[in-house]
């Protein structure tokens, strides 16, 4: 079994489960191919260098690009919860068992604020400092959709 790069197609090819692959194909290491691989999530591109051999380049972004994407991030989030809020409203306004603890109810209101907040903050729109969600968050969006 080897890992073959196309330049023709940008793409990568096992002779194991590969049913086409172009003529142009040559084998690559099995390093190469896991770096080229995972070189998108460390924020590099997958390029030719001047020899036609696959590599990675910085991508430079732009600032308005990324901001606009992480406020879609940020709108989606909250519209993910916005019915557990009502939900809990609504239980506490009928007197019935609500599925959140008031505790939660709290710390779901603060990062909500949090994701409002996130386009003002210093390190916006860097990911890695998007507000945490609570832990509990996602067991409860996918136990109750």
């Amino acid at each position: 079994m080897s890992k073959l790069f196309s330049a023709s197609t940008m793409g990568f090819y096992d002779t194991e489960f590969s049913l086409s692959i172009p003529t142009d194909a040559f084998e690559i290491s099995d390093e190469l191919h896991e770096q080229l691989v995972s070189g998108p999530s460390h924020g590099l591109q997958l390029s030719l260098n001047a020899k036609n051999k696959p590599c990675l380049i910085k991508v430079e972004q732009d600032s308005n690009a990324l901001a606009t994407m992480e406020r879609r991030w940020r709108d989606t989030q909250l519209s993910l919860n916005e019915w557990l809020v009502t939900r809990h409203r609504d239980d506490r306004e009928m007197n019935v068992p609500s599925v959140l603890t008031d505790e939660q109810f709290a710390e779901l209101l603060v990062y909500r604020r949090a994701l409002r907040d996130w386009p003002e903050s210093e390190f916006f729109p860097k990911v890695s400092h998007r507000p945490a969600e609570p832990v509990w968050l996602e067991s409860q969006l996918v136990l109750n959709p």
